[in-house]
């Protein structure tokens, strides 16, 4: 017995062919567009990108609306701002429904983009 039969082989080179199958389909699909034509398209998806809806400007909405709603200012800089304003636990059922609609409608659109 040599010390080849010892080794574990390496692993199959088959998904990658499946990945390059995958890729060469979508290539197909999308009318075999020439390395230019690849490129404008991707300029141009990242020209207007359509991110996720932002929670952060969420959380500080509820925020700023409970400062308001105790009669404090709300204080920009986040740390220095008391706890109390922090915005996250006054986020509304309705607002937390809207932005999980938000966020569905954009990884739906995601999946489905080229």
């Amino acid at each position: 017995m040599s010390d080849d039969d010892d080794k574990i082989p390496g692993p199959h080179p088959l998904p990658l062919t499946r990945k390059w199958v995958e890729n060469y389909e979508r290539w197909v699909a999308e009318g075999c567009p020439t390395p230019e034509e690849a490129a404008a398209r991707k300029a141009e998806a990242k020209a207007t990108p359509a991110g996720p809806p932002d929670l952060q400007a969420l959380v500080e909405r509820a925020g700023r609306r409970y400062a308001a709603f105790i009669g404090e200012d709300y204080v920009e800089e986040p740390f220095k701002r008391p706890p109390h304003q922090g915005g996250y636990p006054h986020i509304t059922p309705e607002e937390w429904a809207e932005h999980d609609r938000a966020m569905a409608a954009w990884q739906a659109a995601r999946r489905t983009k080229p």
